[in-house]
């Protein structure tokens, strides 16, 4: 079935794109969650204008995941924590703790965007995978070092 994204699913693809999809898989998930509708003229018309307009304007300006992509390259994310005994960190950095320093940075990035499957608890430096949207991901650099 043919169906036209209404919201951007992570496994799926972004908002206004047309999927061909399995029955199934439109009839029992997309449609009921409203993530999808079916893939008609005028759907596809009415919902490509919507994608298009919500990826421009984002802070005065078009969304660019490129030029996003080259900020997050040169980006170094520094956390110094407090340390125990046998040297692991009290509090763990989380990704909630990543997107607030990359906002601190310049880059509009939310925690789900940070793929980061347990907290760091050992200091060292580290390769971070980032989202910037369903196609793009960038490695940035986080520095642990203890207080």
């Amino acid at each position: 079935m043919k169906v036209v994204l209404t919201k951007s699913v992570p496994t799926l693809g972004r908002a206004g794109e047309v999927k061909n999809v399995s029955d199934g898989y439109a009839r029992n998930f997309l449609l009921p969650k409203n993530w999808a509708v079916q893939a008609t003229d005028k759907n596809i018309e009415k919902f490509k204008k919507i994608a298009e307009n919500k990826i421009k304007v984002k802070k005065g300006g078009v969304f660019n995941p490129a030029k996003l992509m080259n900020k997050l390259n040169s980006v170094v994310v520094n956390f110094h924590e407090k340390m125990n005994d046998s040297g692991t960190f009290f509090v763990g950095i989380t990704k909630d703790k990543v997107a607030v320093a990359l906002k601190e940075k310049g880059c509009d990035i939310k925690d789900k965007q940070v793929l980061l499957s347990e907290p760091i608890k050992k200091p060292g430096t580290y390769k971070i995978t980032v989202k910037v949207d369903p196609a793009n991901k960038v490695k940035i650099t986080l520095i642990a070092s203890a207080k």
